[in-house]
C-alpha cells in the first residue's frame, strides 16, 4: 500500500498530510486510533517537531524483534507480534540460515500467520513447502535484574500493585484454589489468551500472553522465577513469573492463594512490580496502567468463579 506524505513546517511544529491511493482503514502505529480514508482523501495531523506520524493498515500483522547488525546474526530473543484489527490480514514469517543457498533445497522455515478479524483469532501454521529447522539453543534472558524480589522486599523505581480477594472458606475452597492456580484459571478472561494453560507450575516454565487492548493484540513472554508451596498454620500456594527481554514491560508478578487454618478464610492475592521497557509502552504509559488495573480486577473475578460451588 503506497502512501504519499506531504510536510509543511512552522516554528511551533509540522503539519503532515497523508494521502492514500485506495480506500482502506489505517491505524496509528502508537496511538492505535482508527481512521477510515477514501481514495484520494487525506489525513491531516499537526504534530510537534520531534514527531513523525506513522500509520499501519487495518489487518496488518507486525512481528517486531531485536535489532540485528547483519542478516545471519543469531538472536535468542523472542518476537513481539502486534496485530492491528479492523480487517482480515496475513503475514509470512520467513527464516533461513542467512548465509548459504540451502533454501533452494528446502532448508527454510515459514510460518503463515492469518488474522480473522470477525472471530478475533490469530492462526499459525507451517508454510507450504517449508519445514521445521533444527532448533538452536536459545538463552532467553530476563529483562530486569531483581529476580525473585516479589518474595521479599519490592525494589524501588517500580510501580507496585497489590490486589486481594476473599474466595471463601474451608478446606474444599482451598483445594479448589490450588487447582485453579495449577490450571492458570486467573487468566481466564475473554480478551486474553494464555499459551499454554497446560504449562506446569515449575521454575523455568515459560508462557506467552496474548492480550487484546485498545483495538490491537500484543504477545509477550514471561518465565516462572519461583514457586510458593507452604504447608502450616497458614498454607500458601502459587508462583511468580518475570518478564523476558522482548516484553513490553519489565518486572515481576506473583499469584498466590492462602488458607488460614484457624480462621478458615481462603484468599487470592496478586503482587506486581513493573515499569515500561519498550518505546511503545513508555509512550502509552497511562494506557498500560489502565490495562494493568483491568487485568487485576478480571483476574480476581476469574478466581472467584473458578473456586465457587458448581
Amino acid at each position: 500500500m503506497r502512501h504519499n506524505i506531504f510536510q509543511s513546517s512552522t516554528k511551533e511544529g509540522c503539519l503532515f498530510r497523508l494521502r492514500k491511493p485506495s480506500e482502506q482503514d489505517v491505524r496509528g502505529f502508537i496511538s492505535q486510533q482508527q481512521h477510515s480514508v477514501e481514495g484520494g482523501r487525506e489525513i491531516t495531523r499537526a504534530v510537534d517537531l520531534e514527531t513523525i506520524p506513522l500509520y499501519v493498515r487495518a489487518g496488518a500483522i507486525l512481528p517486531l524483534g531485536p535489532v540485528k547488525q547483519y542478516v545471519s546474526e543469531k538472536s535468542n530473543e523472542p518476537l513481539t507480534v502486534s496485530i492491528y484489527p479492523g480487517a482480515d490480514g496475513s503475514f509470512l514469517l520467513y527464516e533461513d540460515d542467512g548465509k548459504t543457498f540451502n533454501y533452494r533445497r528446502g532448508e527454510w522455515m515459514g510460518i503463515d500467520m492469518s488474522w480473522n478479524d470477525r472471530g478475533r483469532t490469530l492462526n499459525l501454521r507451517l508454510a507450504k513447502g517449508s519445514k521445521i529447522l533444527p532448533p538452536m539453543r536459545r538463552d532467553i534472558r530476563f529483562s530486569y535484574p531483581e529476580l525473585g524480589a516479589s518474595a521479599n522486599d519490592v525494589p524501588v523505581r517500580y510501580n507496585v500493585d497489590r490486589n486481594r480477594v476473599l474466595l471463601g472458606g474451608g478446606e474444599t475452597t482451598w483445594h479448589r484454589a490450588r487447582e485453579a492456580i495449577r490450571g492458570w484459571q486467573m487468566f481466564n478472561m475473554p480478551w486474553l489468551r494464555l499459551y499454554w494453560p497446560t504449562t506446569p507450575i515449575e521454575v523455568g516454565a515459560t508462557v506467552a500472553i496474548s492480550v487484546e487492548h485498545f483495538g490491537f493484540h500484543s504477545l509477550n513472554a514471561a518465565r516462572i522465577v519461583y514457586v510458593v508451596d507452604d504447608d502450616g498454620p497458614i498454607c500458601r500456594y502459587g508462583f511468580a513469573y518475570g518478564t523476558l527481554t522482548e516484553h513490553a514491560e519489565r518486572g515481576e508478578e506473583r499469584f498466590t492463594v492462602e488458607w488460614n487454618r484457624s480462621e478458615g478464610s481462603v484468599w487470592y492475592a496478586i503482587l506486581a512490580f513493573s515499569r515500561p521497557q519498550k518505546a511503545l509502552a513508555k509512550l502509552g504509559y497511562p494506557m498500560s496502567r489502565i490495562l494493568q488495573r483491568r487485568f487485576a480486577e478480571a483476574s480476581k473475578a476469574a478466581m472467584v468463579t473458578a473456586t465457587s460451588c458448581k
